[in-house]
């Protein structure tokens, strides 16, 4: 984000209200952190007679014990060596212990067994996302939409993925299918806020700002951003 934002102010570097404005922006878009307790149920499809070594294994993810959620699912794999579920819940299990490398082999292998179910193919491009790899990230998110994903924060990781690759056009496109179906999302407001501002369009941008301070009338970075575009 900062090195758009840093190219597009390169001319005015000497301009102290202009360092003083691109560093309040800089630290709206900072301050903008993704939900890292998605629903599980929102990703994974949880039953109540679900066998109880897949119980237990999702229990360990609710309570955060990812080491007991991780035996638990290799448990479950011996007994169901082809379950295309629980290779998902493992790779989200390895992802959480930061464990990148053997949640991709995981998600690999969901893949070549249901290559048709979208959410192996959403924990890849999160984690695709995570890493910095926005392009893949992109051929991930939008394979899983392609075979109908329905998870919370789908469309918010993608539009931040097309906005780190520059394609803001997209990025501003997949924003709004977010917000159409949760209008508040403060996090895709204020992309949208900064994209529009980028683009020149400050009537979209004010926009974009009045929404985020109903939500939030409080929030000081905005109220700074919302006095600067007027």
């Amino acid at each position: 984000m900062e090195n758009s934002t840093n190219n597009q102010y390169d001319n005015d570097s000497g301009n102290s209200e202009v360092d003083l404005m691109l560093t309040k922006k800089k630290k709206i878009l900072k301050a903008v952190k993704l939900n890292p307790n998605i629903s599980l149920k929102s990703i994974f499809q949880i039953g109540k007679k679900q066998h109880p070594t897949y119980l237990n294994a999702i229990k360990g993810l609710k309570e955060k014990n990812y080491k007991n959620a991780e035996h638990w699912c290799k448990e479950f794999l011996k007994t169901y060596p082809e379950s295309y579920s629980m290779r998902c819940i493992l790779a989200y299990t390895y992802t959480c212990l930061n464990n990148y490398e053997q949640a991709h082999l995981y998600l690999n292998e969901a893949i070549k067994l249901k290559e048709k179910k979208p959410t192996a193919w959403y924990i890849r491009g999160k984690i695709q996302f995570k890493q910095g790899n926005y392009n893949d990230a992109v051929k991930d998110l939008t394979t899983s939409i392609y075979y109908n994903a329905n998870i919370n924060n789908l469309y918010t990781i993608l539009g931040i993925s097309y906005y780190n690759n520059n394609n803001d056009e997209y990025a501003l496109k997949t924003f709004n299918i977010m917000l159409k179906n949760d209008p508040n999302n403060y996090l895709c407001l204020k992309y949208c806020a900064y994209i529009y501002e980028k683009q020149g369009k400050f009537s979209d941008t004010l926009k974009k700002l009045k929404n985020l301070l109903s939500i939030n009338e409080k929030d000081s970075l905005i109220l700074c951003y919302h006095g600067e575009i007027l």
